[in-house]
């Protein structure tokens, strides 16, 4: 092993730490954020809702954003660490159409969203980047979205499960790309 992959290694594990240290700062933040202004979740999906959260899966961990432009359509952007063939970051946007809520309880709500999502994924220096056709080190795809909400009637919360199978392209050309993850977000 020679100095620089030490070095880029040494650099990888900063990095994540950093990043761990500002999630666990963030979550705290919106449950604080939660118990400080207590308001309706009833009202979320109104237009101008804004949602800021956490985003867990795959193609890496980051910031979440939801926003509303009508009562049943939502702008929505996630924005983060990529990590699968070494450091690098991602951002997809998404435009929403949700659909009816299936199950309305005294707690909660559980509907469903579909709608179109385009990304980017930049991938730093790595030895994965052979297989991507050398030095290629940004994607991008399109793929359609579809997604279970969980809306919490006591505070203005959601929590998403989504999936989005596309095709990605890149100098290595075309291939299948599947993005999934949960978000969870507090509506201001």
């Amino acid at each position: 092993m020679n100095v620089l992959t030490t070095g880029a290694t040494a650099w990888r594990k900063t990095a994540f730490r950093i990043w761990r240290k500002a999630l666990v700062v963030a979550a705290l933040a919106l449950v604080l954020m939660a118990y400080a202004a207590p308001a309706s979740a009833h009202d979320i999906e109104k237009p101008g809702r804004f949602g800021l959260g956490m985003n867990l899966g795959y193609p890496g961990v980051g910031v979440s954003t939801n926003t509303f432009v009508a009562d049943w359509m939502s702008v929505q952007a996630n924005a983060g660490l990529f990590y699968a063939f070494g450091i690098g970051g991602y951002l997809t946007v998404n435009y929403l159409f949700w659909l009816h809520e299936f199950v309305t309880e005294d707690k909660f709500a559980l509907t469903w969203y579909v709608g179109p999502q385009a990304g980017l994924v930049f991938i730093g220096s790595n030895r994965y980047l052979g297989y991507f056709g050398g030095n290629s080190s940004v994607f991008g795809g399109l793929a359609p979205t579809i997604g279970l909400a969980f809306q919490f009637n006591e505070q203005p919360f959601d929590l998403v499960f989504q999936t989005s199978p596309g095709v990605a392209i890149g100098a290595f050309g075309a291939g299948f790309w599947i993005e999934a993850g949960a978000s969870f977000r507090y509506y201001f």
